[in-house]
């Protein structure tokens, strides 16, 4: 009875309550359909106005129509949360699962009969070649629809337990698949769209490719409502009297799904008569539904619990108000969108077409079908908050007529359609789809306030004001729009004339509301300052900060001007900036996860002079310099003391730069560019060093940063897998951006330099986060499947790489974890590993195997390395005592028979004397000490993240000691800035477990939450938890 009473009390708050749930839902909303916007383009660039473009997305519109459409998966899934939210209050997960389980099987069930039919009747609706093409799409597309089923229930779980942001963001993932898979078909099949047969190759990754990301999104939301606490699995939901009572509500719902799905199939049909019309009504249909996205559905859902509630109680008048309100916020956002598409519908016409759409014929085709499709909205908006609130009354038949009378009156003016040619094909369609809703929403609308009787809250005269505002705030739009359009043309023309009239039209509208004192800017403030936390009075900027503001605001205004790109990227890295000076651990989680993916772009590719790694490591360097300057000056900041790794780091970089540097001035030896470049190698990783240094500070970040860099260093194996096995066209991917002084061939010998276009660094990226991944296997009880299958990832990218040295390395590292941890079933589980990356890396080792000579016993490459040695360097090493203090900091030098025109130092040790002598070799040899005895008793002492870095730190230096041998492993990109995130955490936080007085969630879930004691070996045995801490890794 108190929960009754408490949701009854729910029910009937103010209009602001409702109006907060359904911002939590917009704003999620907005960023799927966003996302759903740029897939729309991306499809009209990369496919054009052409047959083959109409194929592909009247093929992929296919799974929507069935399940949202001919199985009403929408409408069920709406009706589906009420029955769950009454298990749900009453703690019923069992009763949960179980109602939810049965509907996802009778799903299953709708899918299995419908899937062949639409097989069997797809191909009717193409013409000509276009059948051939379109059976095969349909084949792999239509799996898709028992996926969207898993989408539907696990959405409704998630509702009925108050949890809306995961199931609106999550079609996000989905387009931003379609998206990766269309680029990918650009790139291997350019001009794709003006072939008169695509390839089958190309159909398939096309299809198969589209299926997987709806299997994405499916994915993601079974695992929201599995962290809801439901597990969704289908059942035999016929023979559930519950189940039974939902589906015979919902047989008028799926008769009114049935004749919205067959409504669009119609005028995608007619649609097709015309040359990338499909395309063109798509895109404009997306900008349909965004409002309707924004404003009626995140309206709709807020509502039906709360109308529903008052339904049963009775309470009819309470019912009305809340409905009017709730349809007068709807309409507060889809009147101005309305207004706004058809104000500015042609500069949105040329922001969105590219490609093959980006000619007068494909943006007349987007521009007219959006203008007439824009009264629609305000019909599809009043009717979908209608009908939610006549589910709410139990009445499924009411918006059934009323969708029954919307297809009569659309599919007569489409009639028209045969008749007429080119643009005005869409134009006659596009009314039609409005005037059809408006008649439609205007019958249901009327019937729901008929049987509901008279109210408090008016209707007419709120929606009168609306529209009225509505239609002043389009005539500043239209006139920016067209002032902007002219004056800057192409599609950048386009985007900055829509942006400028948006935000015109925003300010115009939201401006003349608030003046009217329309309550509807009272509900969104409120809601908004609920979900605020509360925050202490700040004290005004001064003159000068406003002064900066207002400079900064117009040097970006003119910027634009001059180059919006530019313009653009400024604002971004000011963003940046701003993230790091508020959260200093943001520039470490950048750095430790992009520079992985980004360290082989070649300076001057993307940004001028730097690598993009390195742009980003300067512009967050600056961020936290402008943040400890602001410190310095308030007092709250002290100088960092230096312990031992910052010592011979700052040895290191001295004996590699000015020592060499001076030797040669003393000597009176010419310097050169090249000699300077490599003088400042060791200087930018210090950097690197001491940004995370200066922004990790505690065990919490230190774990996220552990798992970013596992992530990232798995991407990039991956990556280098499957470059080496030569499979899905990643070598002609990578060679866009990560080839070699461009030299594309390198990419397809058969090792995986992956994106650092370095095989040896994949490799040592891999060997350290194979360490830590083990580490944290070990001393932490988080994540662990994710860990497990990191381990795999690592060991076969480090297979991958085609590398002898490293392979000796890898083993070496991981001999050193089972040493130091003591962890002897580690070794156990390394040898069939071993065999299995062996296995799958085979056509690798193979390649590589058949460059030993059989005469020395070596491979073709350690024999050129060896040649190489003694000709170019150990002679002038050692002549004149040169190896006292080095020849020179460049580690290369000039070879015209080369093919890149240089050869460079292939061992580190060699490297060690020739860029600084004995000092550096010192330097290096120091270096190695401290790491390992540092990274031992962290990985012996203390707990959690920090004995896993430790045990990392100390597994890999020692095997950089090794490799060193071989190459100069001490810089390879990529893999140096990863040490060295790891040393700093290790210098930062190792030895501080006393200083956690108050561990975060995160720490918690690590393994001990007080310093150990120094391990010693239990009877136990390695393995068993004795006073290690150690536990079994999962069989």
């Amino acid at each position: 009875m108190t929960v009754t009473l408490e949701k009854e009390a729910e029910a009937r708050a103010s209009p602001a309550d409702a109006v907060g749930d359904s911002m939590t839902v917009a704003l999620w909303t907005a960023i799927s359909r966003g996302t759903g916007v740029i897939r729309g383009v991306v499809i009209a660039a990369v496919l054009g106005a052409t047959l083959f473009a109409n194929t592909y997305q009247f093929t992929n519109s296919l799974p929507n129509l069935v399940f949202y459409g001919f199985l009403g998966g929408s409408m069920l899934s709406s009706l589906l949360i009420p029955a769950l939210v009454r298990h749900v209050d009453t703690a019923d997960r069992a009763g949960a699962e179980r109602v939810a389980g049965g509907f996802l099987g009778i799903v299953a069930l709708g899918a299995a009969v419908l899937t062949p039919l639409a097989v069997l009747v797809a191909p009717f609706a193409l013409h000509g070649d276009q059948s051939r093409t379109g059976t095969l799409l349909i084949l792999m597309l239509l799996p898709q629809i028992p996926l969207y089923g898993l989408v539907a229930t696990a959405g409704a779980a998630m509702n009925a337990h108050g949890r809306f942001a995961l199931a609106a963001a999550a079609p996000a993932l989905e387009n931003i698949g379609t998206v990766a898979v269309l680029v990918a078909v650009a790139i291997l099949y350019p001009g794709i769209g003006g072939l008169e047969q695509a390839p089958l190759s190309a159909l398939l990754l096309l299809g198969l490719g589209t299926t997987g990301s709806v299997a994405l999104h499916a994915a993601a939301q079974w695992y929201g409502a599995r962290r809801a606490g439901m597990r969704l699995r289908p059942r035999v939901g016929w023979r559930d009297p519950e189940v039974r009572v939902v589906l015979k509500r919902a047989v008028p719902s799926l008769a009114q799904a049935a004749l919205a799905a067959l409504q669009l199939l119609i005028l995608l049909v007619f649609a097709n008569r015309v040359a990338g019309g499909v395309v063109a009504f798509q895109l404009a249909m997306n900008f349909y539904f965004l409002p309707i996205a924004l404003g009626a559905t995140p309206v709709a859902l807020s509502l039906a619990p709360r109308l529903a509630r008052l339904h049963a109680a009775g309470d009819r008048v309470a019912f009305r108000d809340t409905f009017t309100n709730g349809l007068i916020f709807a309409l507060f956002v889809a009147v101005p969108a309305a207004a706004g598409y058809l104000a500015i519908r042609d500069p949105i016409a040329r922001a969105i077409s590219y490609g093959g759409f980006a000619t007068d014929a494909g943006t007349a085709l987007i521009a007219t079908a959006l203008g007439a499709l824009a009264l629609g909205v305000l019909g599809e908006t009043a009717f979908l908050v209608a009908t939610y609130a006549c589910y709410a009354r139990e009445d499924t038949r009411t918006p059934m007529n009323a969708m029954l009378a919307q297809l009569g009156v659309c599919v007569a003016g489409a009639c028209t359609a045969p008749m007429l040619d080119g643009p005005a094909v869409l134009l006659a369609l596009g009314l039609s789809m409005s005037a059809g809703t408006l008649v439609g929403a205007a019958i249901l609308v009327r019937s729901l306030l008929r049987g509901l009787g008279p109210g408090r809250e008016p209707l007419a005269g709120p929606v009168l004001r609306i529209c009225g505002v509505a239609v002043l705030m389009a005539i500043p739009a239209y006139l920016a729009g067209r002032l902007i359009s002219g004056l800057v043309g192409g599609g950048i023309g386009g985007i900055l004339a829509v942006l400028a009239a948006a935000a015109l039209g925003v300010v115009t509208y939201v401006g003349v509301q608030a003046r009217l004192g329309a309550p509807e800017v009272d509900w969104i403030l409120s809601s908004v300052r609920k979900k605020l936390p509360a925050r202490k009075p700040r004290r005004n900027a001064g003159p000068l900060t406003n002064l900066a503001l207002l400079a900064a605001a117009a040097a970006i205004g003119a910027l634009a001007g001059f180059n919006p790109l530019y313009a653009a990227a400024l604002v971004f890295g000011a963003g940046i900036c701003a993230c790091v000076y508020v959260w200093p651990a943001t520039a470490a989680y950048l750095l430790v996860f992009l520079t992985p993916l980004t360290a082989g772009i070649d300076r001057g590719t993307l940004i001028p002079v730097l690598r993009p790694n390195e742009g980003l490591a300067v512009l967050v360097g600056v961020a936290l310099g402008i943040r400890w300057l602001v410190r310095l000056r308030v007092g709250t900041f002290r100088l960092p003391k230096m312990n031992a790794i910052d010592r011979s780091l700052i040895a290191l970089a001295l004996f590699t730069s000015i020592v060499p540097l001076a030797m040669m001035a003393a000597r009176r030896r010419e310097i050169i560019g090249d000699d300077y470049q490599y003088a400042i190698v060791l200087w930018k990783y210090l950097a690197v060093y001491f940004i995370i240094r200066f922004s990790l500070t505690t065990r919490r970040q230190a774990l996220k940063a552990a798992y970013l860099s596992i992530a990232s260093a798995c991407v990039v194996s991956i990556i280098g897998i499957l470059q080496s096995l030569g499979l899905f066209g990643v070598p002609k991917l990578l060679g866009l951006l990560y080839a070699p002084f461009g030299a594309e061939r390198v990419l397809s010998i058969g090792r995986g330099s992956s994106t650092l276009a370095l095989a040896a660094a994949v490799a040592d990226l891999c060997i350290i986060n194979l360490c830590l991944a083990i580490g944290l296997l070990l001393y932490t009880k988080r994540h662990r499947r994710w860990l497990a299958a990191a381990v795999p990832i690592c060991m076969f990218g480090a297979l991958g790489a085609g590398e002898f040295s490293t392979v000796i390395g890898m083993l070496a590292a991981v001999f050193v974890v089972v040493l130091v941890s003591r962890a002897y079933r580690l070794a156990g589980y390394a040898v069939p590993l071993l065999l299995l990356g062996g296995i799958v890396m085979w056509p690798v080792i193979e390649t590589r195997l058949l460059g030993f000579q059989s005469a020395s016993g070596l491979p073709d490459s350690w024999i050129v390395r060896l040649r190489n040695l003694n000709t170019y360097f150990l002679p002038q090493l050692s002549a004149d005592h040169n190896w006292l203090f080095g020849v020179r900091p460049s580690a290369r030098v000039p070879a015209s028979h080369e093919e890149f025109g240089w050869v460079w130092i292939e061992s580190g040790y060699v490297w060690l004397l020739w860029g600084g002598g004995i000092p550096l070799l010192a330097a290096y040899l120091w270096w190695v000490v401290v790491g390992i005895r540092r990274g031992i008793d962290a990985a012996r002492r203390s707990t959690g993240v920090i004995a896993a870095v430790g045990l990392a730190v100390a597994a890999y230096v020692a095997a950089n000691a090794l490799l060193m041998i071989f190459d100069p492993h001490l810089t390879y990109r990529g893999a140096a800035d990863c040490l060295l995130v790891l040393l700093a955490i290790l210098r930062n936080l190792a030895g501080r477990e006393h200083e956690q007085t108050d561990p975060s969630p995160a720490d918690r879930g690590e393994r001990g939450a007080r310093p150990r004691p120094p391990v010693t070996q239990t009877r136990g045995g390695p393995g068993r938890r004795g006073h290690d801490g150690h536990r079994d890794l999962p069989a």
